[in-house]
């Protein structure tokens, strides 16, 4: 969808001003969520493949400024971009706007951890869905528009769902807070009864697997992303 769009913004450099406006918003859009879709992908397929460790070390604090920093400039850049009349003052737009894309889509899932890994996923189709979108209305493809709204629509919905699942505010991980401290510990729902903790030993339990007959083990995600359930299952 990204090159689509800056296909279709070369393809109007002989007369920019014959572009309407909303076929810019159409471009600059598509361009843009490519940008972020693309990097993010990118780097959270790495990061399963365990090429890339490790997450952002910064504070949420400065993460969150400097991620609402660079959407403002996005948006200056996009009514700059929309407003201009000469080519080259919209191309320079355009290309300030795209870089600081891709800082923006590393920045968001930089900051991930294993069990947010869903959500990420879940949200970066999201993004595709939406991209797809604005270059079927680049293009005038019906098709692209109805599936890419489908795609963008029920990835959000999914993501959403996922978060209230884990106890997470959507605007927090749409803002970059994926595997962060800032949401402290998951609060207990209400009518919950607090219990005593049953405190043990590796002694203690390394008996009571002895003794036992049958023990089941349940792999969850972080097991599947330590590759480490096939041992368990041995």
């Amino acid at each position: 969808a990204t090159l689509v769009g800056i296909a279709n913004f070369f393809a109007s450099k002989d007369d920019p001003n014959a572009v309407a406006g909303v076929q810019r918003v159409e471009t600059f859009l598509a361009i843009q969520i490519g940008a972020v879709t693309f990097v993010g992908s990118v780097l959270a397929a790495l990061k399963l493949a365990d090429v890339v460790r490790g997450q952002l070390s910064w504070p949420a604090v400065v993460r969150h400024t400097l991620n609402s920093a660079m959407f403002l400039f996005i948006v200056a850049c996009g009514v700059y971009y929309v407003i201009s009349t000469d080519w080259w003052r919209m191309l320079y737009a355009l290309s300030a706007a795209t870089l600081v894309c891709l800082v923006l889509g590393h920045n968001l899932v930089s900051a991930i951890g294993g069990a947010d890994m869903p959500v990420v996923v879940s949200l970066l189709n999201s993004y595709s869905g939406w991209t797809t979108s604005a270059s079927g209305l680049m293009l005038g493809n019906y098709l692209l528009i109805i599936a890419g709204a489908l795609i963008g629509s029920s990835g959000a919905i999914l993501s959403y769902v996922m978060c209230k699942g884990m106890n997470r505010s959507f605007i927090s991980v749409m803002a970059g807070g994926f595997g962060s401290d800032t949401g402290g510990a998951p609060r207990a729902a209400a009518g919950d009864r607090e219990q005593t903790v049953q405190e043990t030993s590796p002694e203690k339990l390394a008996f009571d697997l002895l003794s036992s007959k049958r023990v089941v083990i349940v792999p969850g995600y972080g097991m599947a992303v330590a590759r480490c359930q096939n041992d368990l299952g041995l």
